[in-house]
């Protein structure tokens, strides 16, 4: 039988402990890369004076915090809830691309997908008070923005961020009604 010694007994605790501390290690860096893969949008509400909208317009800048490229599809304005019982669907107003440099809405919307730290602009078209004033008669858990892709909701902009432009809106259109 071997004469186990102290040194033995150390060399392989060392071992052991080596091979955990590697595997810990490349576990948390794949976890890590596949955090960075997954699509991240960062996006600011503002007020922006365009040109079609003499009142001002509720603006949306949009920009692509992660490594991989984002595909918009969708980029709405909504409030209320689905409830099959009495027929209510959720009420939606989509955002119009904008360029911020001519002050104006664009005709077209570009498909191309928004790469690492490119952004984009949006605007809610101009509309009737009376629209913003649905959504504002809404409880604060049933008005957001939602940013959409074709796999699902990318991000979600809840009220405590929407209802003050929403505000603003209402109150701006009313003051040149009168």
């Amino acid at each position: 039988m071997p004469d186990i010694t102290v040194l033995d007994i150390v060399s392989v605790s060392v071992g052991l402990v080596g091979i955990l501390l590697a595997v810990i290690s490349l576990v948390l860096h794949r976890r890590r890369r596949l955090e960075e893969s997954r699509p991240r949008l960062s996006a600011r509400l503002s007020w922006t004076a365009a040109k079609d909208s003499p009142n001002g317009a509720i603006r949306l800048d949009l920009w692509n915090a992660g490594r991989s490229p984002v595909c918009l599809k969708k980029i709405q304005l909504m409030w209320g809830r689905e409830n099959k019982e009495t027929r209510e669907t959720v009420s939606k107003l989509g955002f119009m691309p904008y360029d911020p440099v001519s002050a104006a809405p664009l005709a077209t919307s570009s498909e191309d997908p928004l790469c690492e730290c490119e952004g984009r602009t949006f605007m809610l078209p101009p509309l009737p008070p009376s629209i913003m004033r649905q959504a504002l008669s809404q409880p604060e858990d049933r008005v957001w923005v939602a940013v959409e892709s074709d796999t699902g909701e990318l991000l979600r902009l809840k009220a405590d961020q929407v209802l003050p432009f929403l505000r603003a809106y209402v109150e701006r259109a009313g003051r040149t009604e009168n």
